[in-house]
């Protein structure tokens, strides 16, 4: 008879537990995944960085889903890595335009040096 009750209980639970994981909706998360996903789209990140945009967007797609299935914790995992995925996409951005910036710099310095020594050669 003790079994039987010790079985129940655990019956009883394990369903309890279950929802005590599932927590509360990841809305910092989201919100921060968002955030970073502007920063890029802001940072031309669309035509520097496509692949690590397309799946920030994908990852917080996924995070929604989850979110409206009741899994919350595999939702809040989703948008932390979206929001991962979407500063690897602006820190790929920004690298691209810095090196377009140093390389207008160097092609402006060339310039100057052939101005210089034409200068020099015509004196």
């Amino acid at each position: 008879m003790i079994r039987k009750k010790g079985w129940l209980a655990l019956a009883l639970l394990v369903p309890l537990a279950g929802c005590a994981s599932k927590g509360e909706q990841p809305r910092a998360e989201f919100r921060e995944a968002e955030q970073a996903i502007e920063a890029a789209v802001g940072a031309n990140g669309q035509e520097h960085a496509p692949m690590a945009l397309r799946e920030a967007r994908e990852k917080l797609d996924q995070a929604r889903n989850a979110a409206y299935d009741g899994e919350m914790d595999r939702a809040r995992l989703l948008a932390i890595q979206a929001q991962t995925s979407a500063e690897l996409a602006l820190a790929q951005a920004e690298t691209k335009r810095t090196e377009e910036v140093a390389q207008e710099a160097i092609s402006g310095a060339r310039t100057l040096r052939k101005e210089l020594q034409s200068e020099e050669a015509t004196r």
